[in-house]
């Protein structure tokens, strides 16, 4: 599944891009979709302007897209899925900046709403393929990630030495890939438990894209999807004329 770049539009495709069909697209845009653990839904997130996202599912084979949530003034964005198919777990904040935004989980089967603990300030939340972590990121950019082990019931911290975008846990939930961009771009990867950073691919002559600045997810085999832009540029002269 991906979304077409700049239209916004979700589609999916075998794995080579053959047969696209587009599922949902317009008027607003489509980013961040995820596939539930059956492949039979797609989750993802919609927005007309940044500030009143809201969440989504369609169904594989097409459909009409289901808003999971009522918008309500908030932006509900980010929302991944639990291992088991059964919860969703998204981001919520409250535009203008008021008040710090939070971690909440959707039970689908009952419609109920409970918020992670200790979740104020983060964003971006990601649910281990164990079932025992959720990562994020702070909205204040500080240079670690939180990790909540649902077993332990607490957070803890995971120093990193750059900034940290698009995170994803790896299949055995050993380890959280992520995207760096800027003087060190590259996709690094580090122990959930916390330890030192392995660069996997060295980025630093590539121009990255997408609707946030940049993207990146993993596929089944834990190798890296990046958005790249293999266009062109070109410099313009104007020549300004009296009159």
């Amino acid at each position: 599944a991906y979304v077409s770049f700049p239209e916004g539009t979700l589609w999916k495709a075998e794995q080579d891009g053959a047969n696209p069909v587009q599922l949902a697209g317009g008027p607003d845009h489509i980013f961040n979709p995820h596939w539930s653990p059956d492949s039979k839904q797609i989750l993802f997130t919609a927005t007309p302007d940044l500030e009143h996202d809201s969440i989504h599912l369609v169904s594989a084979d097409g459909g009409m897209p289901q808003r999971l949530l009522p918008v309500e003034g908030a932006a509900m964005d980010d929302a991944y899925w639990s291992p088991d198919g059964k919860k969703v777990l998204f981001s919520q904040d409250v535009p203008g900046g008021q008040q710090h935004g939070d971690l909440r989980i959707l039970d689908l089967g009952s419609g109920q709403v409970s918020v992670v603990p200790g979740s104020s300030g983060m964003f971006s939340p990601r649910w281990s393929p164990d079932g025992r972590f959720v990562l994020a990121l702070f909205e204040d950019s500080r240079h670690a990630m939180p990790v909540f082990d649902f077993k332990a019931q607490q957070w803890s911290m995971v120093p990193v030495n750059g900034d940290v975008e698009f995170p994803s846990f790896s299949r055995d939930s050993r380890y959280v890939y992520f995207l760096r961009s800027g003087r060190d771009q590259g996709v690094i990867r580090i122990p959930v438990t916390g330890g030192k950073e392995e660069r996997v691919i060295d980025m630093a002559k590539w121009h990255i894209t997408g609707y946030l600045g940049f993207s990146m997810t993993l596929d089944p085999t834990d190798a890296p999807l990046v958005l790249r832009d293999i266009g062109s540029d070109d410099i313009y002269a104007l020549t300004l004329e009296e009159k």
